[in-house]
């Protein structure tokens, strides 16, 4: 009876707090401040206490689409000093880092768009082995973001795991594929960096735990 009473006052509190509600919003420096803005006018105009962290719930699509930009933005300039001089790729030819990085520095995505909408241009071998490695990169947010599309009824208790998986399956791709490690550390970062702020949302923890498909095995698994 004692625990039970402790989770109906628990549920109260919560209830009371998540009376303002949550915003699901772009990671937009004016949305930032507009939730800043609110929460200062509801201290002071109510004295209603309202974190604008914890209540900001990023969007979903706007996270995967800024770490997917920042790897197409500083793949032409990404670092390959600690990848092996030469590796193998899926077809088990051997490729050469030297070779690969000239690849990379004719811009392959450039290229490839000029193709689409202009005439006599093509890519090589090297520039096409590029373009391959970056899909592979890129089809791990894309399947994630698929699993919270609309057709696939996205909910806000799938938003944690989805996005672990994609900090997962790119870290094992970065040890399993080296040069592709290179080229996915800068979108790897600004996950690792949003992941962090996940944390700092109660939100999240809520909908996993009243989820009856994920309950406390989220917790098991990192607690």
């Amino acid at each position: 009876e004692l625990i039970l009473e402790a989770w109906r006052d628990y549920f109260r509190i919560l209830k009371q707090d998540l009376a303002v509600g949550h915003f699901t919003m772009d990671n937009a420096a004016n949305n930032t401040a507009s939730m800043k803005k609110l929460s200062d006018t509801l201290w002071q105009e109510h004295e209603i206490k309202f974190d604008p962290i914890e209540h900001q719930i990023p969007c979903f699509p706007h996270i995967l689409n800024i770490c997917i930009n920042h790897i197409l933005c500083t793949y032409m300039n990404t670092d390959f000093a600690d990848v092996p001089s030469t590796w193998t790729n899926a077809l088990g030819e051997v490729m050469h880092k030297e070779d690969y990085i000239e690849a990379i520095a004719w811009d392959p995505i450039l290229i490839y768009w000029n193709i689409i909408h202009l005439s006599g241009l093509r890519l090589t071998v090297l520039e096409w082995e590029v373009l391959q490695d970056l899909k592979v990169v890129l089809e791990i947010p894309h399947e994630a973001q698929q699993c919270m599309s609309s057709e696939s009824r996205p909910i806000l208790s799938k938003a944690v795991p989805a996005f672990e998986m994609v900090i997962l399956r790119w870290q094992a791709l970065a040890k399993h594929a080296p040069h592709c490690g290179a080229i996915i550390n800068a979108g790897l970062d600004q996950a690792k960096q949003y992941y962090q702020q996940m944390g700092h949302m109660t939100a999240y923890c809520i909908v996993m735990f009243v989820d009856p498909t994920i309950c406390l095995t989220w917790v098991d698994c990192h607690w």
